[in-house]
């Protein structure tokens, strides 16, 4: 049984949100949040992906569940 104060650890959710990018195609934020019900700020860490350069969005659509959300391609060598 899991402690109702017990918080996510930062690494476990950025799991979680970067398995779900990886397979190359956009998931829309509202999917992303899904995936963390247990995070006090799901969309702050999705936010917390972008600002550190893994995962990119769709900044011309409306800030909603739709929005898209991808994983950052990696750098050509």
């Amino acid at each position: 049984m899991r402690s109702e104060t017990a918080l996510p650890r930062p690494l476990d959710t950025r799991r979680i949100l970067l398995r779900a990018l990886a397979g190359g195609n956009a998931v829309e934020l509202g999917a992303l949040v899904d995936l963390l019900p247990d995070h006090p700020q799901p969309i702050s860490a999705v936010f917390d992906l972008v600002d550190a350069g893994e995962a990119l969005i769709d900044i011309d659509a409306g800030f909603d569940g739709s929005m898209r959300v991808w994983l950052c391609p990696a750098p050509l060598a």
